[in-house]
This record gives structure tokens, sequence and C-alpha cells, in this order.
């Protein structure tokens, strides 16, 4: 069969489109059970070194849960629609965000790959002189550094400015705006877990290290590494940048801190972002039985690599050779 026909997705066999309801409730019940374990033995310890530990834990797991919030907000997790929303609202509101505010700059990110309306584009698109200003901008989000650029994309949704919003103008403009219910949630949520956290209100410093620090740092760190890993492409200009995403088939404990629900699929996940990431590894093997062909993209600078850490290293050697020219 023809490549061009194989990528059809008429030609996808139908059960590739079924969510898996254990896969759904493993993935999310982990997060949510993790992330409030650690929370409470953080805040019962006084030891730094199990509050260090709690810290890094709660955030690697707050990262798993922005990623079981992106399949909800695809509506692939979980069969049903509303349980999609509900599971993504929840989550949305652990990490200081909305469902709504989330689905439209990603979806953006989606329609608009790289190109200037793409609101991921700041975390992939980087043309470092040096591998110090490489190193930077990985790095920068550790100290809070991107923080205040999504409190910008959060008030140009509120606002009404993104791409997507002026898309709708003259005709249903306001159905972008986050619901109230979703400002009302993420305000319950973290209330309840600043009494929980700071014993009602005697030691909020337990809030801001547990529930608030993770988010700033580790999640927005592991984000930028991941989609720089799976999108950017240092000197892009000497040849055809990426026109969607790598497929990493990477170790099982990169996948587990970096690229958890199959994400490491990334090329599938642009090409078929209807897919539900449980059936991402089968869609994959699927193709390579039909045509190992279809991988090869001529569009695409590469399709497959081994690790995050190849690309990484091949990223940094490539800027340090560029560097001494």
């Amino acid at each position: 069969m023809e490549t061009n026909k194989l990528l059809s997705t008429k030609y996808l066999p139908k059960n590739f489109s079924e969510p898996d309801a254990i896969y759904a409730y493993l993935q999310s019940g982990m997060c949510f059970a993790v992330i409030f374990g650690a929370t409470g033995i953080g805040i019962q310890s006084r030891n730094w070194i199990v509050l260090a530990i709690c810290f890094f834990i709660i955030g690697i797991m707050q990262y798993r849960l922005s990623v079981v919030l992106h399949d909800c907000i695809h509506l692939t997790l979980f069969k049903g629609k509303q349980l999609n929303m509900w599971v993504g609202r929840v989550s949305a509101a652990l990490l200081f965000t909305t469902f709504t505010n989330f689905q439209s700059g990603h979806m953006a990110h989606h329609r608009y790959y790289r190109t200037e309306d793409d609101p991921s584009l700041p975390d992939y698109e980087v043309h470092p002189k040096t591998t110090k200003d490489l190193v930077w901008f990985l790095l920068q989000p550790l100290i809070g550094y991107s923080v205040f650029i999504k409190i910008w994309q959060f008030r140009d949704v509120q606002q009404g400015k993104t791409t997507v919003d002026k898309e709708t103008k003259g005709g249903n403009a306001q159905a972008k705006k986050t619901p109230v219910v979703e400002i009302v949630l993420l305000g319950l949520i973290q209330g309840i877990l600043f009494l929980w956290t700071s014993r009602l209100f005697a030691q909020p410093i337990y809030y801001i290290g547990l529930v608030m620090l993770p988010v700033m740092s580790i999640v927005l760190f592991l984000s930028r590494l991941r989609t720089f890993l799976e999108h950017g492409d240092p000197h892009a200009d000497d040849h055809p940048p990426l026109n969607c995403g790598r497929n990493t088939l990477t170790s099982i404990i990169e996948r587990a801190i970096l690229s958890p629900l199959n994400f490491n699929y990334h090329y599938w996940h642009h090409k078929y972002p209807q897919i539900p990431s449980s059936k991402l590894p089968e869609l994959h093997t699927w193709y390579l039985e039909k045509d190992p062909e279809v991988l090869s993209d001529p569009e695409q600078a590469e399709v497959n690599v081994t690790s995050f850490y190849s690309t990484f290293t091949r990223f940094y050697k490539e800027v340090e050779l560029k560097s001494h020219e």
C-alpha cells in the first residue's frame, strides 16, 4: 500500500480509537495517590532530606499529571467526554491552571505548529550560539523564569487575545474563555491544599515548598526539556526543520521521568492526536509491519531517535562545533 494512503486515518484499525479504561484509571489514580501521599509525608516531617525527597517526587508526579491532563484535553484518556473533562479540570486545578486554558494553548500548538502563533514555540525554537546558552535555556524554568510566560498566556486566554479566540470573532468569541466553574474549582482545590499543608495557616511554608514550588520549577523544567528534545533543532536554518515531532524509542527510566503515558511516540501523536496514548505503541508497531518506509517522512530531518540523552548530546555537540566556526 502506498505510504500516503497508509497514513490516512481511514486505514487505521478501529480499535486504535478506543481508550483503555484500566490504563486511564491507573495512570490518573497513581498521580493523585503519589502526590497526596508524598505531600502528607512531607508536612509531617521535620527532616530536610525527607522534605527534599518529597519535593522531587511531588514535582515528577505533578509533571506526570500534566500529561494526564494533556490526554484529557484531547478527550482520549477516558471513554466519556464528561469524565475526561472533570478529571482534566481537577488535574489542571492541582497544577495552578484550568482545563480550558491548557486546552486552548495546546490545541494552538497542534494547529499552528512551528509558527509564531504556537504558544509552545519559546520552549523549542531556539538557536543558541554557545553551549552555555543552550544549558541556560533549558535550566531557566528551574528558577521560575517560565512562570511569568505562563501567567501572561493565561491572561491572554481570559482576555480573548489568543489566536484561537481571534478566529471566533463575529461568532462565538467568548467560547474559549475559562468557565466560572473552573475558576471556582481552582480556588477551592488550592484553598483546601493550603489549609491542609499549612496546618490552618500555622506553617504556610509547607504549601509553598510542597505544592507551589514543584510546579513552578520541576514541572516547567521537565516540560521544556521534553518539548525541546521532541521538537527542537538548534540548527534548523541549515536544513528543513521537523514538521511534526520525534518518536523517542527510549528506556523505561527516561519514559517514566520525561515522557510518561507513551508521550515518547510524539510523531504519531501529532499525526493522529485523536488516538489514545494507550494505543500509540501498538500504532507504531502496526505501521512498521505494514510499511517500514512510512517513518521516512521526506519533510522530516529525523523521525525516530534512540533516547532523549542521545538527542541532547547531539544537539550539545552541534552547538559546540558551531560556536567554534
